[in-house]
């Protein structure tokens, strides 16, 4: 018997504190198209910080055995966080 992929390991072990995220008023706002402008941009700020650190160590670390299997660069957000904070900072 083969142990479970990666992902469905991650999907399984995440449920709960995904179901607590989404009822977070910060995400509700996020979700329903009220969150103010400020607030918005301080979260990409943060995501785009966040986003740096874990891509720059993917292509630092890309090679170890243990993580070429589940690096995609097409997941990669960097790039994305920054044309959405030039627009709306």
């Amino acid at each position: 018997m083969h142990p479970a992929p990666l992902s469905a390991s991650l999907r399984t072990g995440t449920q709960d504190s995904h179901r607590r995220a989404e009822s977070a008023p910060f995400v509700r706002a996020l979700f329903s198209g009220h969150l103010a402008r400020d607030r918005y941009v301080e979260a990409l700020r943060q995501w785009h910080a966040i986003y740096t650190a874990l891509e720059e160590a993917q292509v630092r670390h890309g090679a170890h055995v243990a993580l070429a299997a589940v690096i995609d660069p097409a997941l990669f957000r960097r790039q994305a966080l920054e044309q959405d904070l030039q627009f709306f900072a």
